[in-house]
């Protein structure tokens, strides 16, 4: 997590990035919503008991995909512009039914 916040935050702020992200809804996550302006990023909460994200995805550009597991330290870098527009969509879904 010393990458996300030393390294990812800054540089995607200094490059004025906006993220959108959907994770589930619980004190953490609550207190890092607070500073969504600051950060550049707009949160939206999964429904209680219905998310278990273990994962991070992230989808960038238009082909690539990152995914995360930062308890098991593993990270996948997919390049694949069917696989972004599939997860895409599916996010963009999620994120409307989320408003």
């Amino acid at each position: 997590m010393d990458y996300l916040w030393n390294y990812y935050v800054p540089a995607r702020l200094e490059k004025k990035i906006w993220e959108k992200v959907i994770t589930q809804n619980n004190p953490e996550m609550q207190k890092i919503k607070t500073y969504d302006q600051k950060h550049l990023r707009q949160i939206r909460f999964a429904p209680e008991g219905e998310a278990l994200f273990e994962v991070e995805i992230n989808l960038y550009g238009k082909r690539l995909i990152g995914i995360m597991a930062f308890e098991e330290e593993i990270g996948l870098i997919i390049e694949s512009e069917k696989i972004y527009n599939t997860l895409k969509s599916i996010f963009e879904i999620n994120w409307k039914a989320l408003a």
